[in-house]
């Protein structure tokens, strides 16, 4: 008897809208046994959907379920991804392969053939609610989850919207948008969930740059805003909060006559001002590297806080280290001592312990949660990743390893402890897939390698701005310039 093949996959990413398309194919028996009389065997392997790079490549781990009558069993692909399971009674069966929390496909009729083979390809597809969100602009320079409520909290620049700036909040049950002018605002940088109804994000008005509190439930602003730099000769900053969410740090780099160097301030958020403001620490300084020029502030201070050791950790690209601040001893610097060394309470964390490694480079993109910290450094024109130890403290890391990509024209990096890997966005000069050179991608922290890059639908002007990871539901959220819409991926 001639085996059985199958080509299973939807015409859309969508369950919702999809269309089964099942193409009978007949062939030369294969000569598969499949045990007593009555039963047979099904055989398959199981694909990645379009929007990811890896599409139509096989997908180990997925989980393939069969059900006929009585009959319930589940089998796992493996590294080609291919199953098989056998003694299935013939006849009608339903079939389901799942990945993740939200990849999957289900055939609810599929014929087992008696004392034979039937083999499936099948294409895993979207089970989110959402392929797209719509949104009101485009552009969006920072989107951060808010779980308690299922909301996405997006940040819009003066420039995408062509008047003020926009606080943009996206409910992600049911894909409807709310945005918020920021009126009197001239610029925005970064934004932090702090909890329930409450995110912080920085900006520059006309007295200098301050911080703002926002309740997203209420589309308006949550207390006063703090003034922490009353100038406006910095460089965008990045801010982080600590492990308990009760204060948040804000960094920005300063001109210091020939030199560049990085202020750090505390504002407490309950209380809305800043901490040891009498004591001149809100901005406390200190120099980053020695022999630096004017001119080098082209890029974003990076700045994420370490639970396990309660330092505040920053990060420049004229500089070879991270800078480590003890935040138990706030309140206790001088500096008149002159910080730019490492000193009590401040200490350095090198990245560039190799030698034969030139001056002149330093970290590009820093992130650093859960005791996964990731660096980025430029060197003779690419752009090596560094990984350090994780798992522990930032005082633990080691530099290991590193691997080489192709530059990257954005710098977002978001670590992410649950999946053991980082997020970037990433511009590929050298390949194009779908006709799209940019995406965010993965990579894992144990192996360096990338595990997935996902890539929009959209193969015209869709370059990624922000992105958000959703681990609950294994989600990701992308927003692009040049399109008004959220797109929403399944993650593996």
């Amino acid at each position: 008897m001639p085996h059985t093949d199958l080509i299973m996959h939807r015409t859309s990413a969508s369950v919702a809208m999809a269309i089964l398309t099942l193409t009978l194919l007949s062939g030369c028996s294969s000569g598969d046994g499949n045990g007593p009389a009555g039963f047979g065997t099904v055989k398959g392997t199981v694909h990645l959907p379009f929007k990811f790079a890896a599409a139509n490549e096989p997908v180990e781990g997925a989980t393939v379920l069969i059900t006929a009558g009585d009959f319930d069993t589940t089998a796992t692909t493996d590294a080609n991804g291919q199953f098989v399971v056998g003694s299935i009674p013939s006849g009608t069966a339903a079939v389901t392969a799942t990945l993740g929390t939200c990849l999957a496909e289900h055939f609810p009729s599929v014929s087992v053939p008696a004392n034979d083979t039937l083999r499936l390809t099948i294409t895993l597809a979207s089970d989110a609610d959402f392929d797209t969100i719509p949104v009101p602009w485009a552009g969006a320079i920072r989107m951060e989850l808010e779980p308690a409520n299922n909301r996405a909290i997006m940040l819009i620049d003066a420039a995408s919207t062509g008047g003020a700036p926009e606080v943009v909040v996206v409910d992600l049950s049911t894909g409807q948008a709310q945005s918020a002018p920021q009126t009197g605002l001239t610029d925005v940088y970064d934004l932090a969930v702090v909890g329930p109804n409450l995110v912080v994000f920085n900006f520059l008005a006309p007295e200098g740059h301050c911080l703002r509190f926002f309740n997203p439930s209420t589309m308006e602003k949550a207390g006063n805003d703090v003034l922490y730099f009353p100038e406006q000769t910095v460089h965008p900053g990045k801010i982080a909060l600590d492990d308990l969410r009760e204060n948040v740090f804000v960094t920005h780099g300063v001109r210091l006559g020939t030199q560049v160097a990085g202020r750090v301030w505390a504002v407490n958020i309950a209380q809305r001002q800043m901490i040891d403001v009498d004591d001149d620490i809100f901005d406390l300084v200190f120099s980053f590297d020695t022999n630096l020029v004017a001119g080098s502030l082209g890029w974003s201070y990076g700045i994420s806080f370490d639970a396990a050791t309660q330092e505040i950790l920053v990060a420049s690209r004229q500089s070879k280290f991270i800078t480590a601040i003890d935040w138990t001893m706030w309140g206790n610097f001088d500096r008149g001592a002159n910080l730019s060394i490492p000193t009590t309470g401040v200490r350095r964390i090198p990245i560039v312990p190799q030698s034969g490694d030139s001056v002149g480079f330093g970290v590009e993109i820093w992130g650093f949660a859960g005791g996964y910290g990731i660096a980025a450094k430029r060197l003779s024109g690419s752009a090596p990743y560094l990984r350090y130890s994780s798992g522990g403290a930032a005082a633990d890391m080691m530099f290991t390893e590193t691997a080489i990509v192709p530059a990257s024209t954005n710098h977002t990096l978001k670590v992410i402890p649950e999946r053991q890997s980082w997020f970037s966005m990433f511009r590929d000069p050298d390949r194009a897939n779908n006709g799209v050179q940019h995406a965010i991608e993965e990579r894992s922290t144990a192996t360096l390698q990338r595990v997935y890059r996902y890539e929009s639908m959209y193969i015209d002007d869709a370059t990624p701005t922000a992105f958000a990871v959703d681990t609950d539901n294994g989600l990701l959220y992308v927003a692009y310039s040049g399109r008004k819409v959220i797109e929403v991926f399944c993650l593996p």
